[in-house]
């Protein structure tokens, strides 16, 4: 593996230069004001890890070369409920030699104003307004030594303290990470709701870092990493022509404010709207300022009207703005007197253009989502199963199953392994069956049909053949199969509406064929139902649950 002492880049140093003390200007005083910055804690937080951030992309070329091109930027946020401490550590790039005084000074801008670190301020401000003493651990990627600066606010503003001390200690220079700790924060420090708060915040402000697979962000105890969950998106014909072809209504926005002021991004409607949903998130640099929070929506009432109107529960999107500006606490653009009114009126343009108005289907879209209870469900599906049951037990589809060219012995296989069957069995808990009797081939089989009620399947449909013949040939059976459906998966639950049961009889008939079908395979020596199953599913669920991309 390549050892950072000869890689090129503006971050070598060699040899390392020692740092002894280092100078705060301006005022010492100073510091003790950022305490009350208008800061939430998401935001604050947010600040230090725009520098995580920012560091692995200054560095994501050396780092790979030493890691290879799957290594991923590793951001981790604990609390210590004790000493109320919040630490904030990554495997960045590190603060470098060359950087290093100026990161600790209040507003000493980078040479490079064009990424997120672009003010001089955040690290600073929000490390000050959560704690009155707090420390700064580095080792930069390439150079000889860790550093360590502390910083005890009160301290430092009752003596007028500028030079502070840094302490040094040799590392490999391999090494690269910081460890920021902000001790004894007091009333600042997250309870419960306000780390549920953190978490969903940070999800939705850094979603394009998380979408991308390099950057994993942990919060607290969570053994996982920080995730943001894409809307599903309307599916349906437009309200002015409802019985024409469905359509997603998704829509492109471009458009330009003037030569230096550009947005991008997409505008849609909710597949399910709510109170909470609406309203756009404004990114800017691939990281949220406004909006992407139910608390703090960007909806605009020329845009999405009064707070009951339908436009404001259904129409969300992303918005890319460039070459706007934004505060120094990067929760809002400084729009300035017309800006804002300008942009508002050309995105209410872009929503409304031809050929997809998206205010107007929005606002007059009628989608009936109330799925029926569980327990209606249940008696739903065994009803129509008790129906089409006579269909399938017919001895034309009993022969037409059970014949193969060859007439090759059936194989005894589950299609899982045994912890999958715990694991199917465990999840048919919570469901009802039907049984179906098939005499075929001088062989009496036992066909049950699962009707699954659990939230959140993964897949709509599951077949197994029972291999332990003491749970079947006691009553009499030669074979056993079991046809699972899921009825709560996302994409079956338009079929289910209402107080017609086409949609169930539909469902319950499909998943009947494509068990029969894998019983067929599996009676012609070719056992490759797990597959056909798994296509089937993966499909099913692209092409109807509307999940947006």
């Amino acid at each position: 593996m390549k050892r950072p002492t000869d890689y090129e880049g503006t971050r070598r140093v060699a040899p390392t230069a020692h740092i002894l003390k280092i100078n705060i200007q301006p005022e010492s005083a100073a510091y003790s004001t950022f305490a009350h910055l208008p800061y939430k804690p998401a935001h604050a937080l947010a600040e230090f890890v725009d520098n995580s951030v920012q560091s692995y992309q200054n560095n994501k070329t050396a780092l790979e070369e030493i890691h290879g091109p799957d290594f991923k930027l590793v951001i981790r946020i604990t609390y210590d409920n004790e000493t109320k401490t919040i630490e904030i550590r990554d495997n960045a790039g590190g603060i470098s030699t060359e950087d290093y005084q100026r990161a600790f000074k209040v507003a000493a801008v980078p040479r490079d104003r064009t990424g997120l670190n672009e003010f001089g301020m955040g690290m600073k401000t929000a490390a000050c307004w959560f704690s009155d003493n707090w420390s700064v651990r580095t080792k930069a990627l390439g150079e000889d030594y860790e550093r360590e600066f502390r910083l005890n606010v009160k301290e430092v503003a009752s003596k007028n303290i500028i030079d502070l001390p840094v302490t040094e200690l040799p590392r490999p220079q391999s090494d690269h990470y910081t460890i920021i700790r902000l001790e004894g924060t007091g009333e600042r420090f997250p309870q419960t709701l306000t780390r549920k708060k953190i978490r969903d915040h940070l999800s939705s402000i850094y979603r394009e870092q998380i979408r991308s697979g390099e950057y994993q962000i942990f919060v607290g105890d969570d053994e996982a990493p920080l995730t943001f969950e894409n809307p599903a998106i309307m599916f349906l014909a437009p309200a002015a022509k409802p019985n024409t072809t469905k359509i997603l209504w998704r829509k492109d926005i471009n458009f330009k404010i003037d030569d230096s002021r550009s947005v991008t991004g997409f505008a849609a409607i909710h597949e399910k709207g709510g109170t909470s949903k609406g309203g756009f998130a404004l990114i800017r640099r691939g990281r949220l300022i406004m909006g992407g929070d139910s608390e703090n929506p960007y909806a605009p009432e020329q845009i999405f009207g009064k707070p009951n109107d339908f436009r404001r529960q259904r129409v969300f999107g992303e918005l890319h703005l460039e070459g706007f500006e934004v505060s120094h606490t990067k929760d809002e653009f400084t729009w300035g007197s017309d800006l804002q009114d300008l942009f508002i009126q050309k995105l209410r343009e872009q929503l409304k253009a031809a050929p997809m108005d998206i205010l107007d289907q929005a606002m007059k879209a009628r989608v009936r989502t109330s799925v029926p209870g569980d327990k209606e469900l249940a008696t739903r599906s065994k009803r129509t199963f008790t129906e089409l049951s006579h269909t399938y037990q017919s001895p034309t589809i009993a022969k037409n199953i059970i014949a193969s060219p060859d007439h090759i012995p059936l194989p005894v296989t589950n299609g899982t392994d045994k912890s999958e069957q715990l694991s199917l069995e465990e999840s048919e808990k919570k469901s009802t069956s039907q049984e179906l009797t098939m005499e075929f081939d001088g062989k009496r089989w036992k066909i049950i049909m699962v009707t699954n009620l659990n939230e959140n399947p993964h897949n709509w449909i599951s077949f197994r053949r029972e291999s332990d013949h003491r749970k079947f040939q006691g009553e009499g059976f030669d074979e056993c199969a079991h046809v699972q459906v899921f009825l709560k998966h996302t994409a079956l639950s338009e079929y289910l509406v209402g107080r017609n049961e086409k949609g169930m009889k539909l469902i319950n008939h499909f998943a009947l064929t494509i068990g029969l079908t894998c019983l067929k395979l599996e009676r012609m020596g070719k056992p490759i139902s797990p597959l056909l199953l798994s296509c089937i599913n993966d499909y099913f669920k692209d092409a109807f649950s509307h999940v947006s991309e």
